[in-house]
């Protein structure tokens, strides 16, 4: 690791887990429909198969 001031490391590593929660949130909000549909589309093929 290069040698900096720990208070630099410590601003970059909250930045990091900040831009990571921010785009993780973004990506959830944007998925979120797509993800739900792709669950009914199997829970339902598998009832059916269950049915059968």
């Amino acid at each position: 690791m290069p040698q900096m001031a720990p208070s630099l490391w410590v601003f970059i590593y909250v930045f990091m887990c900040l831009m990571v929660f921010i785009l993780k949130n973004n990506l959830f909000f944007l998925k979120d429909k797509k993800i739900e549909l792709l669950k009914e589309q199997k829970f339902n093929k598998s009832m059916n198969y269950k049915w059968q």
